[in-house]
């Protein structure tokens, strides 16, 4: 899990993208989530998916990074686009026996899981399009510049930073289970993981407070220094309204009724 976060971390750094001013991107992303949710069908959703996740590839991220991002949010659109056909709806389509029961699907259920289905993907693949294209110390630096609170934009930077700590803390105590065969069969693996959930509070407590007590010995005072955003130029203006333009057209694209 270290390794993904450094490996994360590089291809958002070295990504052509990167060198688009993060402000931009987050305007671009928050009229995006717009047009996304307030699309009537799936195209609009898919577009947007597509030209995010075409975007990442085409700038150098690795595929690698672009699935394991996607993975969780497609098995929760699968698992609501089912929800969805079995449940929801009254014109039966079609009958499926699962396990000596009988379940119908819905034609309105059909359409309203591919549309749910299609924002969740969409709306997925615009946070993984902003996280993987901006490093972090970007986003600090736009979100002091679209004013907001300071303890908001420090509480954020702190738990990214310390998502990880606590990360490298469950890796650490887990491979040390591992060597002792905590995991070799089922009651052992339960007893493990309650193990490890108990220390894991303690553990995580007491590198946070060595890590606050580092920062604090490097002039930490409870702000965090930003770094100063360049101004925005002409070129920038001419990106932020191609690719505003794009996402209006999109939207009309999304308030036809298929």
């Amino acid at each position: 899990m270290a390794d993904f976060h450094i490996l994360e971390a590089a291809a958002a750094s070295d990504s052509r993208l990167s060198r688009f001013d993060a402000r931009l991107k987050v305007i671009i992303v928050i009229v995006a989530i717009t047009v996304n949710l307030f699309s009537l069908n799936i195209l609009a959703p898919l577009l947007v998916a597509g030209i995010s996740l075409g975007s990442l590839t085409v700038s150098g991220i690795p595929l690698r990074l672009i699935r394991l991002r996607l993975g969780l949010p497609i098995v929760m659109a699968v698992i609501i686009f089912l929800t969805q056909l079995f449940l929801y709806g009254e014109s039966v389509i079609g009958k499926i026996d699962v396990l000596g029961l009988t379940l119908s699907m819905y034609s309105e259920g059909l359409d309203r899981g591919l549309l749910i289905i299609g924002r969740v993907i969409g709306g997925a693949a615009l946070v993984v399009w902003l996280s993987l294209s901006t490093p972090v110390e970007q986003l600090i630096g736009a979100s002091r510049w679209f004013r907001i609170p300071k303890i908001i934009v420090e509480i954020m930077a702190l738990m990214y930073r310390f998502i990880f700590v606590l990360l490298e803390e469950v890796i650490a105590i887990r491979q040390a289970q591992h060597l002792r065969l905590g995991y070799t069969r089922w009651r052992t693996g339960i007893k493990s993981i309650s193990i490890l959930a108990a220390n894991l509070f303690f553990r995580a407590y007491d590198r946070a407070d060595k890590v606050f007590e580092a920062m604090s010995l490097r002039g930490y005072s409870g702000n965090l220094v930003s770094v100063n955003k360049r101004v925005l130029s002409t070129i920038d203006y001419v990106w932020l309204s191609l690719a505003l333009s794009l996402l209006i057209a999109i939207y009309f694209i999304g308030r036809v009724a298929l």
